[in-house]
């Protein structure tokens, strides 16, 4: 228990170890006020709320006051039942407060993308502020807890087009990316017999466009060749490293393109 030389744990020599000893109470307390300190020093909030706090949170979700209910809406205390109720708000900063809330639950995420329409400008009448805004359908399309699902039939009603399903390609798993996408393999070209690679212009899950640079190598001859991309999609492999040697036909990268039909 101590480091003694003597050979038995006398009474003195408890004593003397004892008096050594820092009561626990002392260094708790000396910890206590440096996180204090620190917790003042960075404008840190607590890590749960009390119960009353909560029940005033839910509250200020059913006040009268669109102010109050935005702010309840922004709450990541709120309970997820207020939150859906505040998704479908009249006003719509309540509703924005609620998609920009990462709590915010899927049957939420689902009424806004479902009751998005396009405001048609040909058309006669003023813009009402229930109405769905593209602002909020896009906060809901890019939400964290958007399902696969929801963007495969958005895709399929054309509400999202080609470009936004691209940028929604990380969200899929591999099995709804093979319902909207196919896999296109770039390849080195023919008139290249071979070369090194030197850089590596793309990134994996990257977005890249008809005529983008994929990859640099120099080729047989030491002249640098940069390959292209000849259309619009997702990376879905790098199928070379810098420093390697490859030749005509060789893959270099997997590209997801959306079908043209689902």
């Amino acid at each position: 228990m101590f480091r003694n030389q003597n050979t038995y744990l006398t009474q003195r020599v408890l004593e003397k170890y004892i008096e050594q000893a820092i009561p626990i109470s002392i260094v708790l307390k000396e910890k206590i006020e440096r996180y204090q300190e620190l917790f003042k020093k960075f404008s840190l909030k607590p890590a749960s709320f009390t119960a009353e706090e909560i029940n005033s949170i839910d509250a200020k979700s059913k006040s009268t006051a669109s102010a109050e209910r935005e702010s309840a809406a922004a709450s990541e205390f709120i309970s997820p039942e207020n939150l859906v109720t505040l998704i479908k708000d009249h006003n719509s900063s309540v509703r924005l407060a609620a998609l920009k809330n990462n709590q915010c639950p899927f049957e939420g995420l689902e009424y806004i993308v479902d009751r998005y329409k396009p405001f048609d400008f040909k058309k006669t009448g003023a813009w009402e502020e229930a109405q769905i805004a593209r602002e909020e359908f896009n906060l809901a399309l890019r939400h964290p807890n958007m399902s696969g699902e929801s963007i495969i039939k958005l895709y399929k009603r054309k509400v999202i087009n080609d470009n936004e399903l691209l940028s929604l390609a990380h969200k899929l798993s591999i099995r709804e990316q093979g319902i909207l996408f196919d896999t296109a393999t770039v390849k080195l070209p023919r008139k290249i017999e071979s070369g090194t690679v030197q850089n590596i212009r793309c990134l994996l899950n990257g977005i890249v466009k008809d005529g983008d640079i994929l990859i640099e190598i120099d080729d047989e001859v030491g002249n640098t060749q940069k390959i292209t991309s000849q259309t619009s999609g997702v990376i879905a492999d790098v199928c070379v490293k810098v420093g390697d040697s490859i030749t005509s036909g060789n893959a270099i990268v997997k590209i997801l393109l959306p079908k043209k039909e689902v």
